[in-house]
């Protein structure tokens, strides 16, 4: 996507420099068992709760430190 806006310097990898938004899921939990797929686990199966982490233009938002 950002080669395409040709935003290629600022943002579309997880480098030192660029802005970026993450956001980090815990998939070990009981509910998550059924799921052999991790995508399907965090579709069907995350909550809220499960987000440990979240950085929104390359600052921490919620947890992870």
């Amino acid at each position: 996507g950002a080669r395409v806006l040709d935003r290629e310097a600022r943002t579309g990898s997880l480098t030192p420099g660029k802005v970026a938004d993450l956001q980090l899921v815990r998939l070990d939990g009981v509910r998550h068992r059924p799921f052999v797929d991790p995508l399907e686990a965090l579709v069907f199966a995350a909550t809220p709760d499960d987000v440990i982490g979240v950085w929104a233009g390359g600052v921490r938002r919620k947890g992870a430190r």
